[in-house]
């Protein structure tokens, strides 16, 4: 089984806010979805977190190396465009694309040979996973609104991005979330936990601080 053709589609019509001070639009795209076709008709699925301008030219950079490839050899072939592409520079578009050929390589697999991806990884250690709502920071009376919102449905985990300098927001409302008081109501769940997320390289010192401060906070009220 050989792939064929790679295809780039780029998500637009309903792009959510990145949080940028150069704000993103709904028809803005910075998620692409790739496709990889093989010569028996079974294709795989993939996602590049990055505009799919970029994502096509990557691929037409790529395409001599993976035409007539082995599908269902992710491993390899992902390390075949990586060692062909090092002097264009590690990180960026090409990066990106190869990612998501990756990716779709890896659900191709899954699909030929009807096992979950996870297994073909080396084993599936959990079978249910939390979901966490994403939000982005606002003035504490929406905030607050919001996230309840999100609870209404169901969500336990958020995370809300992105200055930690702006946790006193959330830290305002937590009354507003957990009625009874958001440090009982975390210490009864079995299920509250807290996590912190650097998008960026910190210093021990400022984890510490933020570590504090609590950038996740996971709501257990009921």
């Amino acid at each position: 089984m050989n792939i064929r053709e790679i295809r780039a589609i780029g998500l637009r019509g309903a792009t959510p806010e990145g949080g940028w001070s150069d704000e993103l639009e709904g028809d803005d795209c910075v998620h692409t979805l790739i496709t990889v076709i093989t010569d028996e008709g079974l294709t795989g699925l993939g996602s590049v977190f990055t505009n799919d301008d970029l994502v096509k030219s990557a691929l037409a950079v790529l395409e001599p190396l993976y035409l007539g490839e082995n599908a269902l050899e992710p491993e390899r072939v992902s390390e075949k465009l990586h060692q062909n592409m090092f002097w264009l520079g590690r990180g960026g578009s090409i990066t990106h694309a190869i990612s998501g050929i990756d990716i779709a390589l890896w659900d191709l697999l899954g699909k030929a040979t009807g096992q979950p991806v996870g297994r073909l990884l080396g084993g599936r250690y959990r079978d249910r996973v939390k979901p966490y709502a994403s939000v982005l920071m606002q003035a504490p009376a929406a905030l607050a609104e919001y996230l309840l919102q999100l609870k209404e449905q169901g969500f336990k985990a958020f995370k809300i991005g992105w200055s930690y300098a702006k946790i006193e927001i959330v830290l305002k409302r937590r009354t507003d979330i957990c009625p009874n008081g958001f440090w009982d109501c975390f210490a009864r769940s079995s299920s509250a936990c807290a996590m912190i997320a650097a998008n960026m390289n910190w210093t021990i010192a400022s984890i510490e601080h933020a570590s504090r401060k609590f950038i996740f906070i996971c709501f257990s009220c009921s």
